[in-house]
């Protein structure tokens, strides 16, 4: 028997899957960092220019104290060396908050040997307890300028004017960073959350800031030096940097995850300064275009509006019952950029709030989900418009992100069109439909996901309610088990046929049960032999250029060929020829270049050389050989077709730079030894760096020709020991010699 028809309504919905450093959105941020932090180890010197950007949320009460966001350098308690971004709370209550830049030579930690840059921010900004974007942007020592919501704000400097540079240590020591901690010391964190740092080899202008504040940044992105989405989904996993440099992190201490309430995208549009009364277009890959009204004057403190695109499904799909089925795989969010203030969400829609209009490309709208950020728990329906169409509108007071419900046909039922029933009553079942409502056509009206029926015909099923909101049909048609066969085979010898996916091969008779997706069905079949009476198979092998004569056709090439001879006897003679074309062995030699620098080994090697046989000039028989020396290196491929061979010189090169190096020099003007000088040959370029015992670079040359006279700033230096370090190419290799070492000036 036959088990009842199974229908699986397949529907293509859009699972939502969290996955390390894939979230959709801002995903996860960090914090708050009180009291651990994220170490980073060995991360590069950070020197002007420079810029550091980031999502933070500032607690709106905290006490008087310093909270750094990000730092760099190496810390000792009686001295700063590196760079420190963050956050600054003065006065006896904390109250009174400001961006910080400071900036350390490492010779102590006092007024003239650290820099501090700062800006106020307002405190507005920091009672709503809202994430907001900050940036600095070092140009120099004395251009220091602060980015609040992507517009700039300004920024003062008092102290250390002498210093230049952020001072670090010398050469051979390690340089570390730290997210939510200060260099310095461990107690100074920062006790808010942290989401989306980066940190660029250059000074970004103001469009740049404004292009990646609200989406994630490409990894290869030019003077991107390290990127850290901080999505990662548990306190104690490494954090990633999602640059292509790799400059990982650890957690240090307790650092919580939480969802992130930063305004990121995949891809964004912006339109600054303030005030304006154009409006912002921004058209997504999607094929949405979203579109915002003129800021109103009211709109106090809003410099910018940034509208964003996740190509993702949402974080969560709370308050979306089963409309969470019906959903596109992207949504949009739009940030009122503000420099003063937040506003309530509580205000009439027609007071300190811009519209937003979503425009999209063929399928049509029927409402729209919102929220008020990612870290939002649930989405709210606001009513579809007057009439069903392909745009949908929405108000943003601060910020807000819009998913539309798609008036759409997004499941497959999956359904054959007929099926064989082998016995009435039968019964169809419809499994995997999530929602809506099915009936069927029999007389009896049935509803539901089973129909029995007592016989053959069409019968017809009706989805509604689903996300389409026009009814859908299916039809499938019934017939009764008719197939039965009795039958009389015969073949050739040699032969064979195909039954029922069955082959036959026997001379007597049997039974074959069938078992399909029909009804199991037995079949009787005879088979019969008719003699074969002329078998023949043969071959030939060719070599190139030889012909082979057989049954009066010449062949010169390789292949199948196949020939039938009618046979008076009975069944017809078929017989096949197979022919096999040899070729001559081909030899590749495997290398690059004839050139192999002094002291190093290449190995050649053979390719395509088939079943020859090998045999070097070297008297080696493997496919390669190692060599050292310069010649000319010869090997052959015998096959059953002859013998090939191929040659290749080998010319030895002297590629690496040499360098000559003294341990000593005496400046005291005798003539004789009197200047530090490196001498070399085969150099193609050269830099040379003297540093003195504290790390101080006293002198740099680019020049082989140039030495250093032992004096510093026209002063004689010390007698002691110096540190040099050396970067040099040659002429022939792409390799770069770095050497260090240190020497003594002696007088």
């Amino acid at each position: 028997m036959r088990t009842p028809l199974v229908i699986c309504m397949i529907f293509l919905s859009a699972a939502f899957g969290v996955k390390g450093q894939n979230l959709p959105g801002s995903g996860n941020a960090s914090g708050p960092f009180d009291p651990g932090y994220v170490e980073i180890q060995d991360f590069p010197r950070l020197q002007f220019p420079f810029t550091i950007m980031a999502w933070v949320r500032i607690p709106s009460t905290s006490s008087a104290g310093v909270y750094p966001i990000f730092s760099t350098g190496q810390g000792i308690p009686a001295a700063f060396r590196g760079v420190s971004f963050g956050v600054q709370r003065l006065g006896a209550t904390g109250n009174f908050v400001r961006l910080t830049l400071d900036f350390g030579d490492g010779s102590s930690y006092n007024f003239a040997s650290v820099k501090s840059c700062f800006q106020t921010i307002n405190a507005n900004l920091i009672n709503a307890d809202r994430m907001i974007h900050v940036a600095v942007r070092a140009t120099n020592a004395n251009s220091i300028q602060f980015f609040i919501n992507g517009t700039l704000q300004g920024g003062f400097c008092s102290g250390g004017v002498s210093v230049t540079q952020p001072g670090y240590p010398p050469i051979i020591q390690a340089n570390n960073a730290r997210i939510g901690s200060h260099q310095r010391q461990s107690n100074e964190v920062f006790n808010g959350d942290i989401d989306e740092i980066s940190v660029w080899e250059s000074a970004l202008t103001d469009q740049q800031i404004r292009t990646f504040m609200c989406r994630k940044i490409p990894p290869a992105t030019n003077n991107l030096l390290a990127y850290y989405k901080l999505d990662e989904l548990n306190a104690t996993d490494t954090i990633v940097d999602s640059s292509t440099n790799n400059y990982f992190g650890l957690p240090v201490g307790s650092v919580p995850k939480i969802l992130s309430e930063a305004a990121i995208g995949d891809e964004s549009t912006f339109i600054y300064p303030s005030p304006f009364n154009g409006v912002l277009r921004h058209i997504s890959s999607t094929g949405d275009t979203v579109t915002t009204s003129a800021i109103p004057p009211n709109l106090t403190g809003t410099t910018g509006i940034q509208i964003y695109t996740v190509l993702d499904t949402p974080n969560t799909f709370n308050g979306m019952g089963n409309d969470s089925l019906c959903l596109p795989g992207h949504y949009h969010g739009v940030y009122l950029a503000r420099i003063t203030s937040f506003t309530s969400p509580n205000l009439p829609p027609n007071f300190q709030r811009v519209n937003v209009t979503i425009n999209g490309p063929t399928s049509p709208y029927f409402g729209k989900y919102i929220r008020g950020r990612n870290d939002s728990p649930t989405w709210f329906l606001q009513a579809p418009p007057g009439s069903i169409g392909n745009s949908v509108e929405t108000d943003v007071p601060f910020r807000r992100e819009i998913i539309t419900r798609q008036e759409s046909f997004d499941y497959d039922p999956n359904m054959p069109s007929d099926f064989v029933s082998c016995s009435f009553p039968d019964t169809i079942v419809v499994n995997d439909f999530p929602s809506g409502n099915l009936s069927w056509n029999d007389p009896a009206g049935t509803s539901g996901a089973q129909l029995i029926i007592n016989g053959p015909g069409t019968y017809t099923l009706t989805a509604d309610g689903f996300c389409s909101n026009t009814p859908q049909t299916y039809s499938i048609t019934v017939d009764p088990d008719t197939i039965r066969l009795d039958t009389t085979l015969t073949f050739c010898e040699g032969e064979s046929v195909v039954f029922f996916d069955t082959i036959i091969f026997t001379d007597t008779d049997f039974q074959y049960v069938r078992d399909s997706a029909a009804c199991d069905t037995i079949y009787s079949v005879e088979v019969n032999y008719s003699p074969e009476t002329i078998p023949r198979d043969t071959s030939a092998v060719l070599c190139p250029g030889e012909t082979f004569v057989h049954e009066g056709n010449v062949f010169s090439a390789g292949g199948t060929f196949t020939y039938t001879i009618n046979n008076p006897e009975g069944c017809d003679f078929e017989y096949t020829l197979e022919v096999d074309r040899l070729e001559d062995p081909e030899i590749i030699l495997d290398f690059e270049d004839n050139q192999l620098c002094d002291g190093d080994e290449l190995q050649l090697r053979v390719l395509n050389f088939g079943d020859g046989n090998i045999l070097w000039s070297t008297n080696d028989v493997s496919s390669s050989i190692i060599v050292s020396e310069a010649g000319e290196y010869t090997v052959e491929v015998t096959g059953n077709c002859g013998i090939q061979s191929e040659s290749i010189f080998i010319e030895i090169v002297n590629c690496l730079p040499r360098l000559f190096i003294p341990n000593a020099f005496t400046p005291n003007g005798d003539g004789r030894n009197d200047v530090f000088l490196i001498k070399g040959s085969t150099v193609a370029s050269f830099t040379l760096y003297i540093y003195d015992r504290w790390g101080n670079l006293v002198f740099s040359t680019n020049s082989l020709d140039e030495g250093w006279d032992g004096n510093v700033n026209g002063q004689p230096a010390p007698t002691g020991v110096y540190v040099y370090s050396i970067i040099a190419t040659g002429f022939e290799s792409k390799e770069v010699l770095r050497e260090r070492g240190s020497f003594s000036l002696i007088r």
